[in-house]
């Protein structure tokens, strides 16, 4: 097999027709392809699976073949690699734990295995060797005198005295890591987009081949040193540049490739990810604000951020050093900065992050590796922000109207996952303890605040954070120094200017004391040091700097070279020159300083001697290749290239990525995040018009508001139950119409046709709402805060409407007095009653009358039916079931519902505008409080409000002890200015008012006179027009023995208000009982006090059922009033 591989892959042809070549070379490929997928392909050598994929490369890079046998030869290596991937999977099985072994391989024989990927063995030949000794490949430039060797042509120059020395230097061990490291490494070079031997269409093969191998094999890439250091270092660098460019192909693949390398091996690449979705975030999250839009209300979407949190605003520039600062187009090309990027560009990073969205455990993994850490950014808030603000409709403007759904399933999905770890058992096993990650997002907003402050004013900045303990001491120069030097918030020149200035020499000499210079040339220091902070502009603030720096790297290095201090300081100084001097692009190079020069300068300032010439020339020729500058000012490929040394220099402390397969953190990372996107599903469900999204929206909102529930997340929960009650419409103080509503009678059912109920039953999304609210709020009962407030609203207009159930439940007590009366509606019409074949007559005739009239119209069909939508939508809401809940709240949640119901009292009747007649009441007398001009309209909310706080109130102790007082003061409150209300209203009040006191006797609040007092002040004819139910609040205080019927029944004003509500006949059986019950019991209730009145009140009921006595007196009056 060995000797089969070596003889396909280093043989040589010489055919004048190039479609024979092609089709020898075609036949190659197969045959490599079966003795790689045949049952002997598991003992081909490291050297023959070389020699075959470097074949394959080779074929697939001659820009001279058909495309047909390029895309063959892509094909058969992507075969390949799987099959060699696949393979060295199961190596792991055989070598079992010890891992090392595998590794030691690849030391051993990777001198032995190698792939020449060089122009003239690749590219202008189809023959590529297995070893470093390769036959000789003719050259690519000569195409006179090799043109047949360019066709393809057979040759025999491979002769059997070299096959049989061929054949004895094969190696017969298996295949193993050796070979795939090998391959690998070809792979990823082929990415490097500054190696111009490597074309565009070369690339997309390599990635696509990569693709495939990161697919079957990425965690066994992740796990074996020899691959990882490969796949942290030169594949991301490559793979992080190529996601830059404007090539769609490149895009496309390295985009996709970028996203199985995360998905299978981001716990080595912590810092990379980062770097990556960073610059996914800065490209895709757009700069223009959310359009307003006719219908929607900011507020519902006032969560989405308008930038994400690690795009920081662009440092000055100013006093840096460097003559002219970059423009901002250069540093977007270097990927710096997001910039604009093409609409299918954007597309393609959304799928990206669609792709790792995928993963149940990404979003969690980002909130505790990043958002967890004081160093690192906000990744998750920021990208959870990033497809909040892209799932709105107008993201397709600048991108294409693919990336709105794909940004919302992706959103979606975040929140799914969360879901569906509602109820799984909580993992802490091997993971960081969530008390030691909320403190860390703590100290990290502090630090985000603090060094915030000190880069407007550093002193005020290190005030706070010693107040705040993230620096122990800012009197000690050591501590302020670690935490400047340890941090990357803070801006850089604000740090030079702040160590240079005079005071803090201590404090630029504890932080000098932080470097180690130990061993480094003089330039390598200074370049550590500088990528620190950024020079001051002014002279005497850099004399300072550079000053203690020589002390500092003559301590650490006294040697031949610099002879002391002051050799250093000017020698530190010429390298500050000579680095603006070759860098300046204001300088033309014919007048740039050149190494004799630089010589010249600094003759014998070595403590009198010449510095050593190679050490000069050495600083010289480093400084003029590689510019000592701040990341920040780079235009070049020196940006990238800094960026990323340091990105690996600080991946060796960063650690690994935590893998967090659990539900412990959900809390944490749902409070941080739920804003953007609770505000994009409100937006998105108001703008939307798909069922299918409708649908979406609507599973999003309940998943939301379980997990909120689930975890106590009373803000969350409150703000989905705001944003479905004014996506019903429903949830407002202004009243619907009511005046004309008809009721319509079918059989023995009847309903209500309103204006509510029309209009809600047209607005499908309204409905869908009103569903979603209710499935909401259902078992969420006791975490709802400033919600009640929405939903005492949507529930007084359905109770208006006669849609809400009646105020009643099993576990609340009921009042012996009728139901809240409704507004009489308009007209009543019985459909049954009337004949099904109506004619055009008829029915013309009956729209006249009715018209003559000033009657209503009739409800057409469509608005029945409409009522009829909204009568079922109304029924699946079970409303009855939250009363029923609400019924077992815990007194403190009870507090906080009555709070709410308490704040929808409206100031009077007279700002109602349901309209119905008081004939039932007389007008008081103009005694009492000042009447307004026009009679107040009764208002059915404002009895259902003061209901629903009284059962709540009297529902036992403990709510009696809360909430018995608010409510009994507003109660009396509407008593005191009766003027200003219904009669039907004042009355229920007086009942309500007498039902807490039965309730709340005990309790300081009560004063039992005074209130009895209010109501007996009432005006005559409205006691009499209500008294059923003033009376049977009388009755139910009066009922049993004890203080408050002895105390009630002692009072005149109890006695007052008997005398006047006897004149009702049809109260007198109510009195009549109260009298009765009156002298049972111990103690008894008559007693010398009111004695009189008792039998005063008994003989107005003798007299009354005395027709005689009667008429006597009513003759005897008439007399009186003739004198």
């Amino acid at each position: 097999m060995q000797s089969l591989s070596a003889a396909v892959t280093h043989c040589q042809f010489d055919i004048s027709d190039s479609a024979q070549g092609e089709v020898v070379l075609l036949m190659i490929l197969n045959l490599m392809e079966d003795m790689m997928s045949g049952p002997g392909g598991y003992i081909l050598s490291d050297e023959s699976v070389c020699d075959m994929m470097g074949r394959g490369l080779a074929i697939c890079s001659q820009p001279r073949f058909s495309p047909v046998l390029r895309r063959t030869a892509e094909a058969v290596m992507v075969r390949m690699c799987q099959i060699i991937f696949e393979d060295i999977k199961h190596l792991e099985v055989e070598v079992g734990d010890d891992s090392s072994v595998m590794d030691q391989l690849v030391d051993q024989h990777m001198d032995n295995v190698k792939m020449d990927t060089t122009t003239g063995s690749t590219v202008a030949d189809p023959i590529i060797s297995a070893t470093v000794q390769d036959e000789p490949s003719p050259e690519a430039s000569d195409s006179t005198g090799n043109e047949k060797a360019e066709e393809g042509s057979v040759s025999n120059h491979a002769n059997e005295e070299n096959g049989e020395s061929d054949t004895e230097s094969l190696d017969l061990r298996p295949y193993s890591l050796p070979s795939v490291r090998e391959l690998f490494r070809v792979l990823v070079n082929f990415l490097d987009p500054n190696d111009r031997h490597h074309t565009d269409t070369m690339r997309v093969v390599a990635l696509r081949i990569l693709h495939v191998a990161l697919e079957v094999s990425g965690p066994f890439i992740a796990r074996h040193p020899a691959l990882a250091t490969l796949a942290k270092d030169q594949l991301c660098c490559y793979l992080f540049q190529l996601v830059r460019s404007d090539n769609m192909a490149i895009l496309q693949e390295s985009l996709t490739v970028t996203g199985t390398l995360l998905a299978t091996c981001r716990g080595v690449l912590k810092l990379q990810q980062e770097l990556f979705l960073s610059y996914l975030v800065a490209c895709l999250h757009p700069t223009i604000h959310i359009p307003r839009e006719t219908g929607i209300d900011p507020s519902l979407y006032s969560g989405i951020p308008e930038t994400p949190k690690l795009v920081k605003p662009p440092p000055s520039q100013s006093n840096s050093g460097r003559s002219t600062p970059v423009p901002v187009k250069d540093r977007q090309k270097l990927g710096l900065e997001g910039g604009a990027r093409k609409p299918d560009a954007r597309q393609a990073m959304v799928e990206a992050i669609g792709v790792l969205s995928r993963i149940p455990t990404f979003a969690t993994e980002l909130f505790v590796n990043y958002d967890c850490d004081e160093d690192r950014s906000d990744l998750c808030e920021d990208v959870i922000g990033l497809l909040a603000r892209n799932a709105l409709p107008d993201s397709a403007t600048w991108s294409t109207t693919s990336v709105p759904p794909l940004c919302l399933d992706a959103l979606l999905r975040f929140v799914q996952f969360m879901a569906e770890r509602l109820h799984d058992d909580p993992i802490y096993e091997n993971l960081p303890d969530p008390d030691m990650l909320r403190e860390r997002r703590r100290r990290k907003k502090t630090i985000i605040i603090g060094t915030s402050k000190f880069n407007e004013k550093p002193k005020v900045g290190l005030s706070y954070l010693e107040a705040n303990n993230i620096i122990t001491d800012i009197g000690d120069p050591v501590s302020v120094a670690k935490f400047l030097k340890g941090t990357s918030r803070i801006s850089k020149a604000v740090l030079g200017d702040f160590l240079s200035k005079r005071g803090n020499e201590a404090i630029l000499g504890a932080f000098l004391d932080l470097f180690e210079f130990s061993g480094k040339r003089i330039d390598q220091a200074l370049r550590v040091l500088l990528e620190a902070f950024r020079l001051p502009g002014e002279a005497p603030l850099i004399a300072a700097v550079v000053e203690s720096f020589s002390e500092k790297y003559y301590d650490c290095n006294a040697t031949s070279e610099v002879a002391n201090k002051d050799a250093v300081f000017i020698l530190t100084y010429a390298i500050i020159l000579l680095n603006t001097d070759q860098h300046n692009p204001n300088v033309k190079s014919m007048k740039r300083m050149t190494l004799n020069d630089f010589s010249r300068n600094l003759r014998g300032q070595n403590n009198g001697q010449d510095f050593s010439p190679e050490y000069l020339k050495d600083i010289y020729e480093t400084i003029k290749s590689n510019e000592i500058i701040l990341p920040d000012e780079h235009d070049n490929q020196h940006a990238f290239d800094y960026a990323w040394r340091e990105l690996l220099l600080k991946s060796e402390t960063a650690g690994h990525l935590s893998s967090c397969n659990t539900n412990i953190y959900d809390s944490d990372m749902f409070a941080a995040t739920w804003k953007p996107v609770v505000s994009a599903l409100s937006y998105v469900f108001m703008s939307a018009t798909d069922d299918a999204v409708f649908a979406r929206i609507v599973t999003g909102f309940d998943e939301c508001a379980r997990i909120a529930t689930k975890y106590g997340n009373v803000e969350a929960l409150d703000q989905i139950v705001y944003c479905l009650s004014r996506i019903t419409t429903l949830a407002t103080r202004v009243p619907f119409n009511t005046s004309l509503n008809t009721e319509v009678q079918v059989g023995d059912g009847s309903v209500m046709v309103s204006e509510l109920a029309v209009k809600l039953g047209r607005d499908f999304r309204a409905q869908l709402a009103v569903l979603v609210l209710f499935r909401v709020v259902i078992g969420s009962e006791a975490l709802i805060n400033q919600g009640w407030k929405h939903i005492i609203q949507i529930w007084i207009h359905l109770f208006l409407n006669s849609l809400a159930p009646p105020l009643s439940s099993t576990d609340l007590p009921t009042l012996p007095i009728p139901v809240i009366p409704l507004q009489t509606p308009s007209q009543v019409i019985d459909r049954a009653a009337r004949s099904s074949d109506i004619g055009f007559f008829s029915a013309f005739t009956s729209y006249i009358s009715s018209y003559a009239a000033d009657d209503p119209p009739e409800p057409s069909d469509e608005e029945l039916e409409s009522t009829l939508c909204t009568v079922d939508c109304i029924n699946s809401c079970n409303i009855d079931k939250v009363l029923n809940n609400i019924s077992k709240l815990p007194t403190e949640r009870i507090d906080i519902l009555i709070q709410s119901l308490l704040e929808q009292l409206p100031q009077s009747d007279h700002s109602a505008v349901i309209g119905v007649k008081q004939d039932n009441v007389a007008v008081p007398p103009p005694t009492g409080p000042a009447l307004p001009t026009h009679l107040p309209i009764y208002d059915p909310s404002t009895p259902f409000i003061l209901e629903l706080c009284t059962i709540l109130t009297i529902r036992d102790g403990g709510s009696t002890s809360n909430t018995a007082k608010q409510v009994f003061d507003a109660v009396h409150g509407i008593l005191r200015d009766y003027g200003q209300w219904h009669g039907i209203t004042i009355s229920r009040a007086a009942f309500y008012g007498l039902a807490i006191l039965k309730s709340g006797y005990d309790h300081d609040f009560v004063n039992v006179p005074i209130f009895l007092h209010t109501v007996s002040s009432l005006p005559q004819d409205l006691l009499l027009k209500t008294a059923g139910v003033i009376l049977s609040g009388l009755s139910i205080c009066t009922r049993d023995p004890g203080p408050l019927r002895s105390e009630m029944m002692t009072s005149p004003d109890f006695w007052a208000i008997l005398r006047v509500v006897a004149g009702d006949a049809s109260a007198a059986a109510q009195i009549f009982d109260i009298l009765e019950r009156s002298t049972a019991g111990t103690p008894p209730a008559i007693m010398a006090d009111n004695y009189e009145a008792a039998i005063a009140l008994l003989n107005h009921f003798a007299s009354a059922a005395d027709p005689l006595a009667t008429r006597d007196s009513k003759a005897h009056e008439s007399t009186k009033r003739e004198a």
